[in-house]
């Protein structure tokens, strides 16, 4: 049975190709949007609001806004990875993805 190796103790292995692990719900902190394949898209005709994208999603992507009389999912693309779960687990599929040119972020980059 293997034990589980502490964090600290990782980077010292010496192992080729061990990564170095970070704790569960850092993209956070680290804006790991820049990985994404697929950037989900809401069709806010079809979404109810449920919020399972919200509770589904690993990463902590999706945030709530108000808008009109109800509240709506919106994607922090600086964290959601496009593993698209959020897509997967969506009731009505409201929740469409296209391949991610991450166009939007090169150009906020160059604004800089």
């Amino acid at each position: 049975m293997s034990e589980l190796i502490e964090e600290k103790e990782l980077r010292y292995l010496g192992v080729k190709g061990i990564p170095h692990l970070r704790e569960m719900g850092s993209a956070v902190r680290h804006r790991t949007g820049d990985w994404r394949v697929f950037k989900p898209k809401i069709d806010y005709k079809k979404c109810i609001s449920c919020k399972i994208c919200f509770t589904f999603c690993p990463d902590s992507a999706i945030h709530w806004k108000k808008s009109g009389s109800r509240e709506i999912p919106v994607f922090d693309y600086h964290v959601c990875k496009g593993c698209l779960i959020c897509k997967q687990e969506c009731p009505v599929k409201a929740i469409s993805a296209d391949l991610d040119s991450h166009e939007d972020e090169n150009e906020a980059k160059e604004e800089k």
